[in-house]
């Protein structure tokens, strides 16, 4: 499951839970399930973050470099 469906799905548990339809046994299983998804996109998105930072230093570095030349 890509980024986009967790985060689609994250949005389909927080209505779930908003909406207050659910019995107790429910919301405790969507919300644990809601928990799981939120620090599954955590992990994406600081693992872009990282590739993005990565990427800008190496950019940084080659233009350094060809100055330097």
């Amino acid at each position: 499951m890509g980024f986009e469906d967790k985060l689609k799905n994250l949005e389909m548990v927080t209505k779930l839970l908003e909406d207050g339809q659910l019995s107790l046994e429910e919301a405790v299983n969507a919300y644990s399930r809601g928990m799981k998804l939120a620090a599954q996109c955590k992990t994406e998105i600081e693992k872009a973050k990282i590739k993005l930072v990565a990427e800008e230093w190496q950019l940084k570095t080659k233009k350094e470099q060809s100055e330097q030349v």
